[in-house]
């Protein structure tokens, strides 16, 4: 399973996977940071085990940080559609049951003069 990033633009790396990050080379941690960008089903060197095994790690947090964001996706979506029915639903009113919701707005004046004189 490669990264799965089709429409979600960006990724997360979380501070718990900092071993991970110690444990590379500065060369390994930017081949793992380029494979990782890629946006693919990138396949880290076979040589390198220690690359490899970082880059499957982390790979598979992005995945499962992928699917929670469609199945937040999923959700976001029925509720709108829902709330989308609802509102379809109460613009059907007659001129009586829009009289009888404008009167609840009506125009309040209130003028508070206060006639005090000073002296």
């Amino acid at each position: 399973m490669g990264l799965k990033t089709k429409h979600k633009k960006t990724f997360l790396l979380y501070y718990d996977q900092s071993q991970i990050w110690e444990g590379l080379t500065d060369t390994q941690a930017g081949k793992l940071i380029k494979l990782l960008h890629k946006n693919s089903n990138s396949v880290p060197p076979k040589k390198d085990k220690l690359l490899k095994y970082a880059y499957n790690i982390i790979k598979n947090k992005i995945d499962v940080d992928y699917d929670a964001w469609l199945e937040k996706c999923k959700k976001n979506k029925e509720i709108a559609e829902e709330g989308w029915k609802k509102r379809k639903k109460r613009t059907h009113t007659n001129a009586k049951e829009r009289n009888r919701m404008n009167a609840t707005y009506a125009d309040n004046d209130n003028d508070n003069d206060n006639d005090n004189e000073f002296k």
